[in-house]
């Protein structure tokens, strides 16, 4: 495997570590309102680098814009098969971002995570032939 992709497929799994721990901790953090919304963000760019990952080493190629990746996304096998978890994933990392008030509740959190980031990182690690990190 290319360094470059061994780069990201370790950042995504750093990025899905951090993601898990606001989920743990979110609630201990002595915070007014635990902030699980940046579960969202933390998990969408974990799976960008997964995304990344897999189109450097099939490719060489490295996506400028967010427009590009879904391109590809929508358009190559085994990426398009967990294109909507992706999309949904982007979408709450936007709200995150972007939207005031905008919050999610743990289970919520969780689902992004144990089920959508799952389910991308399970599909990109099968398709570089390892395990997830």
């Amino acid at each position: 495997m290319k360094p470059e992709t061994i780069q990201h497929v370790e950042t995504a799994a750093r990025n899905r570590d951090l993601a898990r721990a606001l989920i743990n901790q979110g609630s201990g953090m002595g915070l007014r309102t635990p902030p699980f919304e940046w579960v969202a963000g933390v998990a969408f760019y974990s799976a960008v680098h997964y995304v990344n990952g897999l189109l450097w080493e099939w490719r060489s190629i490295k996506p400028d814009t967010h427009t590009e990746r879904n391109w590809y996304l929508d358009n190559h096998p085994p990426l398009s098969a967990f294109k909507l978890d992706y999309r949904l994933l982007n979408s709450h990392g936007w709200s995150a971002r972007y939207a005031p008030g905008y919050r999610l509740l743990p289970h919520q959190a969780q689902a992004l995570v144990d089920v959508n980031l799952d389910q991308i990182e399970a599909t990109i690690c099968s398709a570089l032939g390892i395990s997830p990190f």
